[in-house]
């Protein structure tokens, strides 16, 4: 299909292009006749000249809108559902966790004692890393 800008066109080009879609329609039902169809149903009819139609939305489909009370009930639903879900599990809140482990203050002066004599023994080789 042409798609020209209804503005940029002269009205002498717009009558003619009138004609020429009254033709074709004429045709198309006439043809519909003799093939036995209806000329309702095959041949659209030609849209009126007039400006150009408004852009569609991006995805050519309507936007839906959910109401209130149908937001409220499947809220509602969820919520049933976490719940039935928790109520489901076990509730581990009677055991205390595991303490975590401490160094004694003897241990963390062996692994000082450690170190420092590893560091005296690199710099006695005259090296800056381990």
């Amino acid at each position: 299909m042409i798609t020209n800008d209804l503005s940029n066109i002269s009205v002498v080009t717009l009558r003619r292009a009138v004609a020429l879609r009254e033709q074709i329609d004429a045709l198309n039902g006439e043809l519909a006749a003799l093939l036995g169809g209806t000329p309702a149903a095959t041949a659209p009819a030609a849209p009126e000249v007039s400006a150009p139609a408004p852009a569609a939305s991006p995805a050519g489909k309507k936007s839906r809108h959910m109401s209130p009370e149908a937001r409220a009930a499947i809220a509602a639903a969820q919520k049933a559902r976490w719940a039935a879900y928790r109520k489901s599990k076990p509730a581990d809140k009677t055991t205390k966790p595991e303490p975590t482990r401490k160094i004694s203050a003897a241990g963390r002066a062996a692994i000082a004692a450690a170190v420092k004599a590893r560091w005296a023994k690199a710099k006695a080789q005259n090296r800056n890393s381990l």
